[in-house]
């Protein structure tokens, strides 16, 4: 099995497929699951893109477990056009009242309702406390920790999905798995309520 992850959407594809099938038919799968035309999937491996779809999940050097990245392509050129269409204008459009500017902002922005807001506060206290800590101590070291929760985001969904399936598979109900599916959950409703605080 391997896990196909889109961080645009925080979706979750676990594939039953074996790394000798080629590219284009894992495409074909993830079409049904993720709504994302063949055409348009962009697939990364350990960062590196996958282009060859005639290539099969071996001949990337994907093994069975192993995460694989998938980005709208479209998507990925829209933005793309829309950012160079704004840089080649002389007028710029300017931000709504309250929004951030950049990702500094925002990260400051999220560290603030984190302070004000003492649910989420406690969650985070439960969860991360050293995220928590710096939240009121150091913005700096706050931006540094929450980059590299949105990194380990990855990793946990891939945790979760394996948990998940060695609990589908085993003859008995399996504690040990049950309870890294419950961590797995716990941490991403933490960073869900956080990257929805950021977007308010």
């Amino acid at each position: 099995m391997i896990t196909v992850t889109n961080p645009d959407d925080d979706g979750i594809y676990p594939l039953d497929c074996d790394t000798s099938i080629a590219l284009a038919d894992v495409k074909a799968l993830l079409e049904a699951d993720s709504s994302i035309p063949a055409s348009r999937q962009a697939l990364y491996f350990n960062g590196a893109p996958m282009q060859d779809d005639s290539k099969t999940l071996q001949g990337y050097g994907v093994g069975d477990g192993d995460l694989l990245l998938l980005r709208d392509a479209q998507a990925g050129q829209s933005s793309s056009s829309a950012a160079a269409g704004r840089g080649s204008s002389n007028t710029s459009t300017a931000p709504p009242a309250g929004a951030p500017r950049n990702e500094e902002e925002a990260i400051e922005q999220l560290r603030q309702q984190v302070l004000t807001d003492s649910h989420l506060m406690t969650q985070l206290r439960q969860s991360n406390p050293q995220l928590a800590n710096a939240a009121s101590s150091s913005p700096a070291e706050f931006a540094r920790l929450l980059g590299e929760m949105r990194r380990q985001m990855g990793q946990v969904q891939n945790e979760r999905a394996r948990a998940e399936a060695e609990l589908a598979a085993a003859d008995e109900f399996d504690i040990d798995a049950q309870r890294r599916i419950e961590e797995a959950i716990q941490a991403e409703n933490v960073m869900a309520n956080m990257e929805h605080a950021m977007g308010e």
